[in-house]
């Protein structure tokens, strides 16, 4: 026998696939790295990895839909076990959620290690401090035209507090 396989189905639905397992352990190794698995995965700079992400939120909502999915219970638990965030839309929305704050605190310790919030913040060196950081300034511009935002009055104050510069 050389192990050939005559139902693929069967293959592409095992829990653990090799595929599966790998882009895991991908997300844990950016969790451990960036203290998250939600707004730190940019696209440009890992598009695997994003859209492995983006599939496995869809795929839990066809599975908690009944639907045709490759999603499993066990890949819901090895996802919850890293904070995993299935509802990405949801977390944005909450005007202090774990991921705004982590990037907040990160942008306080940037400042004290280089005295400013500005010009320091390079791209090639923390880019998702960077693009976060680029983010803030664009949200409170909508926030200021009464467009759709997702800035805050508390989270325009609490970059006040350790003197963001807004322009």
């Amino acid at each position: 026998s050389i192990g050939f396989v005559w139902d693929a189905s069967a293959v592409r639905s095992q829990p653990k696939n090799d595929v599966w397992m790998s882009k895991f352990e991908m997300l844990k190794k950016h969790k451990e790295q960036h203290g998250d698995c939600l707004n730190s995965i940019v696209p440009q700079y890992d598009p695997h990895l994003y859209n492995w992400v983006c599939n496995q939120r869809r795929q839990y909502n066809y599975f908690k839909l009944g639907k045709k999915s490759s999603m499993t219970h066990e890949r819901i638990d090895m996802l919850d076990s890293i904070g995993f965030v299935w509802d990405a839309s949801a977390v944005r929305s909450q005007p202090k959620n774990d991921v705004w704050m982590s990037k907040f605190e990160m942008l306080k310790k940037h400042k004290e290690q280089h005295g400013d919030c500005l010009n320091s913040i390079v791209p090639q060196y923390d880019p998702h401090l960077y693009n976060w950081v680029c983010n803030q300034r664009r949200q409170y511009n909508y926030f200021k035209l009464g467009k759709k935002s997702s800035m805050t009055h508390e989270r325009i104050d609490m970059l006040d507090s350790i003197g963001f510069v807004w322009d």
